[in-house]
């Protein structure tokens, strides 16, 4: 929008100054969650917890060995390095950048074998089953969620959830035979989004023309990660 409001300035009577973006999505997915992932979790080590965890699992990427002695910390420092992911944003996050970033992958999607964000997300699942991808401090007891989501998993604290009760619905006057979904599991989009990220598209134009430009990330969200 903001992008179209200065590239048409006489469509509108309105002399936008600036935006503000919180928790976007403005990259590819290997560049929001996987190249910062590891980073993240030696940032929070006394909550995520695994240099305390073995596990014989995880193979080498290069030989296919078992890395059985090291802990699961260490056996992500070894994977970050190797799928291009270890010390990315000192190498190329500077001002001023000397170009686009590139793609530590063949591709827009994470190589074979480094997928870091779903193996942690999995092992900090199995340390602590109340761990929230967007608040990593949670633990037992699960706070309940006027509506229910977003988190790591579906609400488990009451049924229905308030906005899919019935006199919820009618007191809106919502609908009462459809049911209420803070996210949709239909897809959306059934013929998917071609358009590049915004970042690589609209964003740098937006960011020039505002007097202000403030993009904000938590940072304890471990799925929107403020470094990526």
């Amino acid at each position: 929008i903001a992008n179209y409001i200065y590239e048409h300035p006489h469509a509108l009577d309105l002399k936008l100054q600036g935006t503000f973006t919180s928790d976007p999505s403005l990259s590819y997915d290997v560049v929001h969650e996987q190249i910062p992932a590891v980073d993240f979790v030696h940032r929070y080590e006394n909550v995520f917890a695994f240099k305390y965890v073995c596990l014989s699992h995880l193979t080498s990427l290069s030989g296919g060995s078992p890395l059985y002695s090291l802990t699961f910390l260490a056996q992500l420092d070894v994977l970050n390095k190797k799928c291009n992911y270890a010390d990315y944003t000192k190498k190329y996050l500077k001002y001023p950048p000397k170009g686009p970033l590139p793609l530590p992958a063949k591709s827009t999607e994470a190589d074979k074998g480094c997928n870091l964000w779903d193996l942690i997300f999995e092992e900090a699942l199995r340390l602590n089953p109340a761990f929230h991808i967007y608040r990593i401090f949670d633990t037992y007891p699960i706070l309940w969620d006027v509506l229910g989501f977003p988190g790591s998993f579906p609400p488990v604290q009451l049924l229905p959830l308030y906005f899919d009760r019935k006199d919820v619905k009618k007191a809106i006057h919502a609908p009462v035979n459809v049911t209420w979904e803070e996210c949709s599991s239909r897809n959306v989009i059934p013929h998917g989004d071609a358009s590049l990220p915004s970042a690589l598209s609209v964003l740098p134009n937006v960011i020039e023309n505002n007097k202000r430009t403030a993009i904000m990330h938590g940072l304890a969200d471990f799925i929107l990660i403020a470094e990526g």
